[in-house]
């Protein structure tokens, strides 16, 4: 098994990477999405950006728009690495059990393709995402991210 889960906020852990779940039309408002955007404005503007010209698209993890590295991400995050997850179209609708799996290959892909040992994230789509079977999504994270070298550090508040 290479995930575990915590009591906290993703942004405690100390990973490669911490994956923040957003929606596709540039609303931070809430959750671990309201968190990023407090600590790191300057990448809020851009994903605010990459949304108003239809880049970022649910389930999909689009790079180069949806991963952000360099110094001020450390500094500010804590990580290398803020991936952006879009579980949802658009903040006032629910995110989609297939946005979330299609979300977590694509995650499960990155973190191989980067080598990363340890990755910080919440449970996708299960609470401000509206997704009420969070049953149903632990059973796709331990499919999808289950079999991954990488440890995948769940957090939940």
């Amino acid at each position: 098994m290479t995930f575990e889960y915590h009591d906290g906020n993703a942004f405690e852990g100390n990973g490669q990477a911490v994956v923040v779940t957003v929606n596709c039309v540039g609303a931070m408002g809430r959750g671990i999405a309201e968190e990023c955007r407090g600590r790191m404005w300057w990448l809020y503007k851009a994903y605010k950006g990459h949304c108003a010209r239809r880049r970022i698209h649910p389930g999909t993890i689009s790079l180069p728009f949806c991963l952000y590295d360099g110094p001020q991400v450390r500094a500010q995050s804590g990580h290398d690495f803020v991936v952006l997850l879009p579980t949802k179209d658009d903040w006032k609708k629910p995110s989609r059990i297939e946005w979330v799996k299609s979300g977590l290959e694509d995650l499960a892909a990155l973190a191989v393709k980067e080598k990363w040992t340890v990755v910080d994230m919440t449970l996708p789509g299960t609470e401000n995402g509206w997704i009420k079977n969070k049953d149903t999504v632990r059973l796709l994270v331990r499919e999808i991210l289950g079999p991954q070298e990488t440890l995948f550090r769940i957090w939940t508040l």
